[in-house]
């Protein structure tokens, strides 16, 4: 439900397997947390996932996606210690997982501690150097804390590595005053879009928020709710427009 798949396709096929899987095993961790995800990544049903990550813990309190996607949940409702907190125990349990590296990142960065987000992106890259969605993260914490050609050096390294990656950092490139560039990365997604690709509405969204496309942002950013795409509402991007009215009401319909 992320990368390269409609929601609306993705999503049923997701849920079909996973509730599959329970009828198999009931007390499987690993099923309970994989429907969390779509609960929580698809559905916005953050109650129902965090029910389904607490009995994955409680039948395994040492599967680490458990405690990743926990985090998640704890940054969803903005409780940044215990993101992060539970972001670190995923890690102790997996300490060689990239994305879990990758995400106790996120978390600092959901927390706007971005220097910490910064260090443990760099410490993610020594896992895997060449994956470009760190390079993508790095650029959006260094994008935040003022950092804006530290930024570009890494936006140049994941440019052209494909169209779900582009989002970021054509925000990016909007943001640090490289408005051609962003401009040029909208357009080729809406090219896509109008060709039939899968393009997640969010990124098509989070470029004409950099733009200062307040209107269009609010158009786009409707569709990826309605999509059921991964939007994270209280991610720092949406800060500049947390308290317009047309957010909250967004939020306010699909969240629960």
């Amino acid at each position: 439900i992320c990368c390269g798949m409609e929601p609306h396709d993705a999503i049923p096929l997701a849920r079909a397997a996973v509730l599959r899987a329970l009828e198999l095993d009931p007390a499987s961790a690993e099923a309970h947390t994989s429907l969390a995800i779509i609960q929580q990544m698809g559905d916005k049903d953050y109650r129902a996932a965090l029910a389904e990550l607490d009995t994955a813990v409680a039948l395994d309190s040492t599967y680490a996606e458990a405690h990743l996607f926990l985090a998640w949940d704890h940054a969803l409702r903005r409780e940044d210690s215990a993101s992060i907190a539970e972001a670190r125990t995923a890690l102790r349990l997996s300490p060689r997982s990239p994305i879990i590296s990758l995400r106790l990142g996120t978390m600092y960065y959901m927390a706007r501690q971005y220097d910490p987000a910064i260090a443990q992106y760099r410490r993610t890259m020594e896992l895997d150097p060449a994956a470009p969605s760190t390079h993508s993260a790095l650029a959006e914490a260094y994008v935040m804390s003022g950092r804006c050609d530290d930024a570009l050096k890494e936006v140049a390294i994941v440019a052209g590595r494909g169209p779900w990656l582009a989002g970021p950092p054509g925000y990016v490139l909007a943001v640090c005053h490289h408005e051609a560039e962003a401009r040029h990365d909208l357009a080729d997604l809406l090219a896509r879009a109008r060709a039939g690709t899968y393009v997640g509405s969010w990124m098509i969204a989070v470029i004409y928020l950099g733009l200062g496309d307040r209107d269009r942002f609010f158009s786009w950013f409707e569709r990826a709710l309605d999509d059921h795409e991964p939007v994270f509402p209280t991610g720092p991007v949406y800060d500049p427009v947390r308290e317009d009215p047309r957010f909250k009401a967004l939020v306010k319909r699909w969240v629960t």
